[in-house]
């Protein structure tokens, strides 16, 4: 079980979005098509973990275009693919 320390700070889609520079639409489809892992805070807040941050820039930066998630349970078990 991963642990609340190990995924970092949670981030709006607000925030992310301004991370990225693209439209807050854009993030939604991004967490809608698992490309970007979301929480469920409540009804209708969704934040996003740090560690989900990282594996992102990760893949984006070897000119990956999916991002394939084998469990939520620590880095080691993300992995990137073509």
């Amino acid at each position: 079980m991963i642990e609340l320390y190990e995924i970092g700070k949670l981030y709006s889609i607000e925030e992310v979005a301004k991370m990225f520079n693209v439209e807050t639409q854009t993030i939604r489809k991004w967490i809608k098509r698992g490309k970007l892992k979301a929480l469920k805070l409540a009804d209708t807040t969704l934040r996003v973990p740090q560690l989900e941050l990282e594996i992102l820039v990760q893949c984006a930066s070897h000119h990956l275009r999916e991002v394939t998630h084998a469990n939520f349970n620590g880095r080691e078990n993300y992995s990137c693919s073509k």
